[in-house]
């Protein structure tokens, strides 16, 4: 930063940030790949003369930094002026944040976790007997592949500027995952994945893990349950459970149904809102949400707020990139749009104050006396129960949306026969205003925290 504005100048933020990463993947329950990453950087962002220029580099010794940031600034220099290219005003700014553990999301046994501890982990992930769990039940498949992946890193990041911001956060994650393919007698193949992670190993591994302790949807859990099991012993056996349920699906014949989306999709929905309250996005005429803030135009049950600093919790944060201050705030509140995800640049440039530059934790607020996805398939009676998203879009300027989705009928409030080739279309503002049910079944370790979600006379499309 010195040297920067020793060149010249009017202001900088400088980043520094590393991570490192481990990853050990089982495939067919032999040791397929061992990789190891680290990486260290600086990111500067200069402000000169109504100028913006960001710049990046990993070299981090004194004399190329020296002559980096004096490059940054001569190139910078060169850019068009713009007199929205500031700083974020001080008040705006978080302040305290030099303090790592204050989130709890650091685990400091996380450099004793050892290479070989790593593979034991992935391999009794990936160790589960077919025969072990299947309970009797019918046969007819056989396990074409599986593959088992655990994952862990720690990420740093220190931030300062020449206005007096300083902030650090660091952060620890351990994850699993499993992919299975299973081939049916007919010779049809099916594919369902599984995963689970946490910030701490004690909560990861230890005898009794969230994996198996959250309210879950039936289908996968239809074969038996072992939830005393740890993740590294669940991952795959829920994955293979799924990818059972799914075995002969029927056409679907398409018309208006009541429709419950399941957590592990549910954030494909509320995605196309957030980025339509990106302020840039309404700026540009992009966004289907502009001049929505402060109206209600949602469902009046739907309360989504950012739970950015939730001690523990992945994704928390108590600042963002610009060093802007992250709080718990409602982002739309019984039905009506409460804030803007605004940058500095964005907030200059339409006169208003500056915000985040996006969500830290989204989090749909539970509607209703539902509060596992079994209770709200009970409630929605009949209908169709989806449990993944396998392709299409929406259109950011017009809200209209058209997604491929798998998923299972639902008959006298419980769930039947799979299904396939479903395409749900409609307005993402009309789907939430006839939004009736939101569970408390979310993933604990979900960045985004989006429960089921029970909505009333959707248009499926076969």
């Amino acid at each position: 930063m010195r040297y920067a504005l020793e060149n010249g100048a009017d202001g900088v933020r400088v980043s520094l940030g590393s991570c490192v990463q481990n990853s050990i993947s089982i495939l067919d329950g032999k040791l397929d790949k061992i990789s190891f990453n680290f990486d260290r950087d600086i990111y500067l962002s200069i402000f000169t003369d109504s100028r913006y220029g960001a710049f990046s580099t990993n070299r981090l010794d004194e004399a190329h930094l020296k002559d980096f940031a004096s490059r940054a600034v001569e190139l910078t220099r060169l850019v068009g002026k713009d007199c929205c290219n500031v700083l974020p005003e001080r008040s705006a700014k978080a302040v305290g944040c030099t303090d790592p553990d204050f989130l709890g999301l650091c685990d400091h046994t996380y450099l004793d976790f050892s290479q070989n501890d790593r593979i034991e982990a992935a391999l009794r992930a990936a160790g589960i007997q077919e025969n072990e769990f299947m309970d009797g039940a019918p046969r007819g498949w056989r396990t074409a592949s599986s593959e088992c992946e655990w994952s862990d890193s720690l990420d740093e990041n220190y931030v300062i500027d020449s206005d007096g911001f300083e902030g650090l956060h660091r952060e620890t994650s351990f994850g699993l995952c499993a992919d299975v393919t299973i081939e049916a007698d007919d010779g049809r193949r099916y594919s369902a994945n599984e995963w689970d992670s946490a910030p701490f190993l004690k909560d990861f591994i230890g005898p009794e893990d969230s994996i198996g302790s959250e309210d879950s949807i039936g289908p996968e859990d239809s074969i038996g349950s072992r939830d005393s099991k740890p993740a590294s012993g669940l991952i795959l056996e829920r994955a293979v459970r799924k990818a059972v349920s799914h075995i002969g699906p029927v056409e679907f014949s398409g018309g208006v149904s009541d429709v419950v989306v399941g957590r592990d999709c549910a954030s494909r929905l509320l995605a196309p809102i957030l980025g339509a309250l990106d302020s840039q996005s309404i700026d540009q005429k992009n966004s289907f949400l502009e001049g929505c803030l402060g109206k209600e135009i949602f469902s009046p049950g739907l309360t989504v707020m950012d739970l950015a600093v939730e001690k523990g919790r992945p994704g928390s944060r108590l600042f963002d990139t610009e060093g802007l201050r992250c709080s718990n705030r409602a982002i739309i509140e019984n039905g009506a749009v409460k804030m803007n995800f605004t940058t500095a640049y964005m907030a200059a440039k339409l006169c208003c104050s500056p915000t985040v530059d996006c969500p830290s934790r989204p989090t749909i607020m539970p509607l209703g006396d539902c509060p596992g996805s079994g209770d709200i398939v009970k409630a929605c009676g009949r209908g169709v129960y989806i449990y993944d998203f396998n392709g299409g879009n929406c259109n950011s300027a017009t809200g209209n949306f058209s997604f491929g989705a798998e998923g299972f009928l639902i008959e006298d409030g419980m769930l039947s026969r799979p299904v396939r080739g479903i395409v749900m279309t409609g307005n993402i503002v009309e789907l939430f205003r006839h939004l009736e049910l939101a569970g408390a079944d979310c993933r604990r370790a979900s960045r985004w925290q989006i429960p089921t979600l029970l909505f009333r006379g959707v248009r499926l499309d076969g």
